[in-house]
C-alpha cells in the first residue's frame, strides 16, 4: 500500500516537472540548437589540423598518424557529445521546471487577490526561483490585508456610532447635542477616507 503510493506520488512528480511544455521545451530546444553550434566549432577547431594533414599532407606517415588521431577523437566525441547533450537537457528542464513552478504558484495567487482573497501567499519549493521577486508581492498583499482590516474595523465603529445615534436621537433636545453627534459621524467618515487615501488609483473613468 505505501509502496504504491509512493510510486504515484513519483509518477505524478515527474510528470508535473514539465509545467508549461510549450515554452520548457522551446527553451531546451534554443539551448540545445546553441550548444550544437558552440560543439560543432569547437570540434573543427581540433579536428581541422588533422583533416589539414589527412587532405593535404604528401607524407604518407603524417597522413597514416593524422587519420588514426582523427579517428580516434572522432569515437570518443561523439558519446561525450550525446551525453553531454542529454544532461543539459535534463539540467534545463529542471531550471525551466523550478521557474515554472514559481510563476504558476505567483499566477494563482495573483488571481485569488483579484478576486479579493488576500489569504493566499506565494509559497515557493525550497530550491524553487524568484524568491526575491516573491517577497514583495507577499508583502503588498500582507498590506492589502492590513489596508482592509483598518477600513472594516472603522466601518464597524462608525456602523456603531450611527446605531448609538438613531437610538438616542429622540432623546436630543438642542442643536449642539444634534451638532456634538454629527461631529462623532465626521470624525468615523475622516478615519474611512483616511484609509482609502492610502490606495493610489487611476481616476481616468
Amino acid at each position: 500500500m505505501i509502496e504504491n503510493k509512493t510510486r504515484t506520488i513519483n509518477r505524478r512528480h515527474l510528470k508535473n516537472y514539465l509545467i508549461n511544455r510549450h515554452d520548457q521545451l522551446r527553451i531546451v530546444l534554443i539551448t540545445l540548437v546553441y550548444m550544437s553550434i558552440v560543439v560543432m566549432l569547437t570540434v573543427i577547431i581540433v579536428l581541422f589540423p588533422y583533416f589539414s594533414d589527412i587532405t593535404f599532407s604528401k607524407d604518407p606517415n603524417v597522413q597514416y598518424r593524422s587519420s588514426q588521431i582523427f579517428l580516434i577523437l572522432v569515437n570518443h566525441f561523439l558519446p561525450a557529445i550525446v551525453i553531454i547533450f542529454f544532461l543539459v537537457a535534463l539540467h534545463q528542464i529542471y531550471i525551466t521546471h523550478r521557474v515554472w513552478g514559481a510563476l504558476v504558484n505567483i499566477t494563482n495567487t495573483i488571481k485569488m487577490a483579484s478576486k479579493g482573497d488576500f489569504t493566499r501567499k506565494v509559497f515557493l519549493r525550497k530550491n524553487d526561483y524568484l524568491k526575491n521577486e516573491c517577497r514583495p508581492i507577499n508583502e503588498m498583499l500582507e498590506n492589502l490585508s492590513s489596508y482592509i482590516l483598518k477600513i472594516n474595523h472603522n466601518h464597524s465603529e462608525l456602523e456603531s456610532t450611527l446605531n448609538d445615534i438613531s437610538e438616542s436621537v429622540e432623546n436630543l433636545s438642542t442643536k449642539k447635542e444634534f451638532e456634538a453627534c454629527l461631529e462623532k459621524i465626521r470624525d468615523k467618515t475622516d478615519l474611512l477616507k483616511e484609509n482609502l487615501s492610502e490606495f493610489k488609483l487611476n481616476n481616468d473613468f
